[in-house]
Formats: C-alpha cells, sequence, structure tokens
C-alpha cells in the first residue's frame, strides 16, 4: 500500500540532513520512494508549476496572506501529482515540508489563523479526502538551546531568505515544541504524528528516523 510521509519541524533542527541519509538507504525498504518538498516540487509534472511559485515564495516581500495563498496554490498542483503516483504505483512519497508548515508559518507565527489556511488548502484537503489519503506526520523535535545553537550556526554561514528573514522563528518553535498549539492547529486533518527527538546526535537521530520509516510502511 502507498504511503504519504511529511517531514515537519523548525527550521534548524535537522530534517534536510537526515532526509539525505534517508535517500542514500531507500533500498533497506524494497519500496519505491519518491523524494519532493515544499514550497516548490520534485516531482516532474508538477516541478515547474511549483518551483515558480516557490520562486515568488523565497524572494518577494509578501504579506502573511499573500504568502499562504502562494502556498496553497503550488500545494494544490503538488497534491494532484502526489495521489496519481500513489494510486498508479506502490510506493512512498516522501516531502519536506506539508501543509503543517502553513499552519505553523503564516497560521500561527503570522496570525493569519488556523481556519484561513484550511480554507485556502480546501481544494487539497478535499483531494486527500475523495482519495482517502492518510498523512503520516514525521515531526522532528528540538530544545531551545541545541535549536539556538544550530540557527546561529545556519545564519552565520547562509544568506537567509525572505521567510528565514522575518523574525517568526520563536513562534515556529513554540508550535511545534507546544503540544497544546499543534494539536489545536492541527486537529482538521486526516494524519497520524510520530515524534522523533532533533536534539540528539545526527547518527543518533537517524536510526530513530529509519525505524519510524519502517513502522509507516508496514502499517
Amino acid at each position: 500500500m502507498s504511503k504519504f510521509i511529511i517531514i515537519e519541524g523548525p527550521d534548524f533542527c535537522g530534517k534536510s540532513t537526515q532526509l539525505d541519509l534517508l535517500k542514500a538507504n531507500t533500498w533497506n525498504f524494497g519500496k519505491c520512494f519518491y523524494f519532493t518538498r515544499e514550497p516548490g516540487s520534485y516531482l516532474p509534472e508538477s516541478a515547474l508549476q511549483c518551483e515558480r511559485i516557490r520562486e515568488r515564495i523565497l524572494t518577494n516581500n509578501n504579506t502573511p496572506l499573500e504568502e499562504a495563498e502562494l502556498f496553497a496554490k503550488s500545494r494544490y498542483f503538488h497534491t494532484k501529482e502526489i495521489i496519481k503516483l500513489m494510486q498508479e504505483q506502490d510506493c512512498v512519497v516522501v516531502s519536506d515540508r506539508y501543509i503543517i508548515s502553513s499552519l505553523a508559518y503564516q497560521g500561527y507565527a503570522q496570525n493569519l489563523g488556523a481556519d484561513m489556511i484550511y480554507e485556502l488548502n480546501r481544494e487539497t484537503l478535499n483531494l486527500l479526502e475523495e482519495n482517502d489519503i492518510e498523512i503520516h506526520c514525521i515531526k522532528f523535535n528540538i530544545d531551545e538551546d541545541e535549536w539556538n545553537i544550530r540557527r546561529k550556526k545556519r545564519l552565520y554561514s547562509e544568506e537567509a531568505d525572505s521567510i528565514e528573514q522575518k523574525d517568526i522563528h520563536s513562534f515556529v518553535l513554540d508550535f511545534f515544541t507546544n503540544d497544546n498549539v499543534f494539536k489545536q492547529y492541527t486537529q482538521g486533518l486526516n494524519m497520524v504524528v510520530h515524534n522523533i527527538d532533533a536534539s540528539n546526535a545526527k547518527l543518533v537521530v537517524f536510526m530513530e528516523f529509519l525505524g519510524v520509516i519502517g513502522r509507516i510502511i508496514n502499517s
């Protein structure tokens, strides 16, 4: 049975590093894997449209509402292809961020609220419901001290995009670490959440990550 897995967490939690390790080790599972991301898409049919929208999101000085609208527009094209792949073959689609990030970055951190994010993404959510797609969310949790260390290293070494330049990092961290906030904002999704302690050493986190992926595939 095909699985749709989304990887979520605050910036600087190590998601990208863990996904790179996973890409090199999918042979362990004997399944066809597709890796993609938001904003944008690595999938061939939606990549052109979604990557153009990604450029507008990350380089323009958008208002929170404009940002959320662009995410939702891209996500609809992205989701149509994800569902198509899952229906055509027995596969695992892994997306680096999905609707949880809109709830975190625009809904919570920039005060649009959960209802607005759900409304903007209504067509996408309808697609998931109509095709009986369950989301498996792997949430990378990190303690504030370790997060601050990684954040300083990252911002020192790399130029920030337009979203990273906004002073919302502490709110996004709160969204992902405050269970009450996370549950309140995500209760409208057909989703199973799998938690990973991302504060640990890279290889320790990866072994836990592999274990979670295996349990999802076999569920």
